[in-house]
């Protein structure tokens, strides 16, 4: 578990930045974060389901309204790391939804 918490670490260190959180206390919230999992959880085996549909959809609702505010595909594909052919395939397919 020790690689997971250093990964939920860095996530939450990343999303305290990009929320504009000053550094020292961004660092400061991802180790506290990564300690409460740690002795909520330390020894158990805990199950992260990998691809939840609802989170998935929220993700490409999130994404088409970024596009349709002007973003490009490359800035998406990079900000939530897709690939730019996925950005394409999630917006085009909200266009066929509304058809």
């Amino acid at each position: 578990m020790p690689g997971l918490l250093d990964d939920v670490e860095r996530c939450a260190l990343k999303r305290a930045l990009d929320l504009g959180m000053d550094a020292v206390a961004a660092q400061q919230l991802a180790s506290d974060i990564a300690t409460d999992l740690r002795q909520e959880w330390g020894g158990d085996e805990v199950y992260v389901p990998k691809g939840a549909r609802e989170l998935i959809q929220k993700r490409n609702a999130r994404i088409r309204g970024e596009y349709a505010g002007g973003m490009t595909a490359r800035e998406l594909a990079e900000l939530h790391g897709l690939d730019r052919q996925t950005i394409y395939d999630i917006v085009k397919e909200r266009r066929r939804k509304t058809r």
